[in-house]
């Protein structure tokens, strides 16, 4: 395989600015980089001009992490506690590391 058989392709999405010039980040685009209420985000403008974003973060506290549990919680309509919690954290560092892979 070369190195273009193996790259993922692009996930796209668009959004507006708002008149406080705040972003919605397309769910496509959240889901694909593992983007969760919590995480820090990096901004910046290349030399070309071009806008470039890096997630710095993952949340950390339960109150963090609620953004990201709420997925796995909803789907199983389960109530947060802490066995949930663990069980979700979990969860959601398989899916972080699978992402990584």
């Amino acid at each position: 395989m070369n190195r273009m058989e193996s790259r993922k392709p692009y996930i796209t999405g668009t959004s507006k600015v708002t008149s406080k010039f705040q972003v919605t980040i397309p769910s496509e685009v959240r889901k694909s980089a593992g983007i969760f209420t919590g995480n820090e985000i990096l901004w910046r403008v290349t030399g070309t001009g071009k806008l470039e974003c890096q997630v710095l973060s993952t949340p950390r506290t339960p109150q963090e992490l609620a953004g990201c549990l709420s997925l796995h919680l909803d789907a199983i309509k389960a109530e947060v506690n802490p066995d949930n919690l663990t069980h979700g954290i979990g969860e959601y560092i398989a899916n972080q590391n699978k992402r990584k892979d």
